[in-house]
């Protein structure tokens, strides 16, 4: 037999036992033209559980909410990084001019000349003069000397590294403690100047009406007159009542600061629970 008979005789014993392993039926037919390719992925039976990664793709992702030490420097950068570039040039101007007003008074009171006048005498104006000629001039050199905590503690808190979590952990702290210092600074700057306000009215009335007081003699004419001087008087005692018991503006921002900070915790304890 030669070559060629060889090869179609091989070919016609091997033919049946191909055609046995791959029965007619049991591959699909290809789609028509134009028709996707049915899908091989098994249906998911009714009822089924469904695992979280099939899940996954159609759930909402999780809004992520910034940390509590995050928010608390965020809040103490609003409240101090503000407070760093005010300078002390009103708190200045406002010693000057306390102490330029306060030396006039004083400078009037030695120019009068002592002797009576009317029923209120020369001596009790020049006295009145100089009492409140000395509290301007010791309220000004005060604002002059007494720096106040508002000025000179935001830079530190400004300057405070933030590089790594442990810095950011003790400039939080140091931010707070800023605040409850000014707090108590400006509360004490407030109840001193209330009564400085309450004191000196009250030391200026009782000169005056000294000589009324002790010596009965008759009150200065015209009656008007006292009765504005005792309004006046009434106004500025009021005044500094209502300074001693009104916050601060150091204390309203420590305020504002921890109000601010609970309701931020409020709102994510109340993510925790939806």
């Amino acid at each position: 037999m030669n070559l060629r008979g060889a090869v179609l005789a091989s070919a016609l014993i091997f033919t049946p036992v191909v055609g046995a392993q791959t029965p007619p039926g049991s591959m699909p037919p290809p789609p028509p033209s134009g028709e996707p390719a049915p899908s091989r992925t098994p249906p998911v039976a009714s009822g089924a559980p469904v695992t979280e990664r099939e899940a996954w793709p159609t759930a909402a992702p999780r809004r992520r909410r910034p940390s509590l030490l995050r928010e608390r420097l965020r809040l103490l950068d609003d409240v101090l990084l503000g407070l760093v570039d005010v300078g002390s040039g009103s708190r200045i101007t406002t010693g000057i001019i306390d102490t330029a007003v306060g030396g006039l008074l004083i400078g009037i009171g030695f120019a009068l000349e002592p002797g009576p006048s009317s029923a209120v005498s020369n001596e009790a104006i020049q006295t009145m003069f100089w009492v409140l000629g000395g509290f301007q001039v010791v309220s000004g050199v005060a604002r002059l000397a007494w720096t106040p905590a508002r000025e000179r503690l935001p830079s530190r808190y400004a300057e405070a590294p933030q590089a790594t979590a442990a810095d950011r952990r003790e400039r939080a702290r140091l931010g707070e403690e800023v605040l409850d210092r000014m707090a108590s600074d400006g509360r004490l700057r407030r109840v001193l100047w209330g009564l400085g306000g309450i004191t000196i009215p009250l030391a200026t009335l009782g000169v005056l009406y000294a000589p009324q007081l002790f010596d009965d003699r008759p009150f200065p004419e015209p009656q008007g007159f006292n009765v504005l001087l005792f309004a006046v008087t009434a106004l500025q005692v009021g005044y500094g009542v209502a300074a001693m018991f009104e916050r601060s503006e150091e204390e309203r921002l420590r305020d504002r600061y921890h109000r601010e900070l609970q309701s931020a915790q409020d709102r994510r304890n109340q993510d925790d629970l939806d």
